[in-house]
């Protein structure tokens, strides 16, 4: 055997130290690299939208989208979390919350500190899980910094490098980008998710069927809930069930574009509830959070959520169509609300069909310069409302947008364009009343609130 000369030689305790100084050093958190093709074990199932994951041990956040038949990393980003390890339990304990998050809130630097970037996405936590487990603290954002991006070094938030973060904000829409924050990440084939998606799968069925039922035994049995006040909340969901099935032989009850995300026993299910109530196949709906937690291997929901009324509207509006009203409706419109003039009448209708133009042609870019900067609708503002356009875009190539009846109200200096609105997409048609309530910004007419009820 020959010997190298001493001088050569490397003891095996410096290797180790120059080895472990390598694993402490700030740039190796950021060193993770995914398997091509296999998908985190919290996306079950990934239908529309995106999908936000966060790698605490790995520094790293993800994005996912649904291509074809795959799901694939479109964006990916170093990122710091949390000072401390492990989930964040109560305010000022400097650890990152674990869970399925959605965000609430977008607000820019003139809001906040610049500290923190050019903007912050809000999330809920403490949301209805950590809730239910004692969790509190406030104050979980993403956001930007202005300084170096270190590992570990945040209070709890996610902070990204501001380039990033603006990249991010695009693939966000308010309420229904979930966001999903882990210790560490376990990558998986998308084959071998099969058998958890057939599971959540099942509940989602189950939880369709009682509900059709309309049976109260078949909802507790089914439901995982013990407060009182929840289970009386979901007894008024089966009346108002029982109500619209009664009233039209048209009834239908289904889930589409059904996305399902899995923390340890926890699970969110999220998709488009449909009610379809016309022989032509016009529908209504929303969209819902099924929130699930499993116990003895079973999974069951703890809470459902959805983004707007449902069926109560719906069932007192055709209870009321089978009843005399008990008193006329105004005859004349209430006080301050008149026609505005011709000039402005004029003016805003070519402003409508601007507006209705850019959104049937997919044009993103007109159909924002439409909206005052400051223009908010179901807790989105612009920037999450453009997003939550451009995805209904990309779901829905060929869409069809029509103007009906529209009059033009002036009211103590303000201006609404109210008309029937009849949208048409590839299995959707709907239609009903829109109010675009007006106000001038540099000159020109731009839409502060948006409305819609069918």
């Amino acid at each position: 055997m020959h010997h190298l000369p001493s001088r050569h030689r490397v003891s095996p305790y410096v290797v180790g130290f120059i080895i472990g100084l390598a694993l402490m050093a700030p740039s190796a958190a950021f060193a993770v690299i995914h398997p091509a093709g296999d998908v985190p074990t919290p996306i079950v199932q990934l239908s529309a939208g995106y999908a936000i994951l966060i790698d605490k041990q790995g520094q790293r956040l993800f994005v996912f989208h649904k291509e074809g038949t795959q799901i694939k990393t479109v964006f990916e980003a170093r990122c710091s979390t949390g000072k401390n390890p492990g989930s964040k339990m109560e305010t000022g304990d400097a650890k990152t919350p674990e869970g399925i998050f959605f965000a609430t809130k977008i607000i820019t630097e003139k809001k906040t500190s610049s500290i923190y970037g050019p903007l912050a996405i809000y999330l809920d936590y403490p949301n209805y899980l950590d809730r239910k487990i004692g969790k509190n603290g406030y104050n979980i954002w993403i956001h930007g910094t202005n300084k170096p991006l270190e590992p570990f070094s945040t209070n709890g938030c996610v902070a990204l490098q501001n380039g990033d973060i603006e990249k991010l904000v695009r693939f966000i829409q308010l309420q229904k980008t979930p966001i999903i924050i882990q210790d560490s990440v376990r990558w998986v084939s998308e084959e071998q998710q099969q058998s958890a998606k057939a599971d959540l799968q099942k509940t989602l069925a189950e939880w369709q069927k009682a509900l059709t039922s309309g049976h109260a035994a078949a909802s507790d049995y089914l439901y995982a809930i013990n407060a009182p006040a929840e289970r009386q909340q979901q007894r008024e969901f089966l009346s108002a069930l029982r109500t619209v099935k009664g009233l039209d032989d048209h009834y239908l009850l289904s889930a589409r574009d059904v996305s399902i995300f899995k923390q340890d026993r926890y699970a969110v299910i999220q998709f488009d509830q449909i009610l379809a109530v016309q022989p032509d196949g016009t529908f209504r709906g929303t969209y819902l959070k099924l929130f699930l937690e499993s116990h003895n291997g079973r999974w069951g929901p703890v809470r459902d959520i959805p983004a707007e009324p449902l069926v109560t509207p719906l069932a007192k509006a055709s209870a009321t169509a089978v009843r005399k009203p008990s008193a006329p409706p105004p005859a004349v419109p209430s006080s301050g609300i008149k026609p505005a003039s011709e000039a402005e009448t004029a003016e805003v209708v070519r402003f409508v069909e601007a507006w209705r133009s850019s959104w049937e042609k997919g044009d993103l870019s007109s159909y924002r310069s439409c909206y005052a900067k400051d223009f908010t609708s179901r807790s989105m503002n612009l920037d999450g409302w453009i997003a939550y356009k451009g995805d209904l875009q990309r779901r829905y190539k060929k869409i069809r947008v029509r103007v009906e009846g529209l009059s033009v109200e002036a009211r103590d200096g303000s201006i609404s364009a109210v008309f029937i609105q009849k949208y048409s997409a590839p299995g959707i048609k709907t239609s009903g009343k829109k109010k675009l309530d007006l106000k001038r910004e540099d000159g020109k007419w731009k839409i502060s609130r948006e409305t819609f009820h069918s």
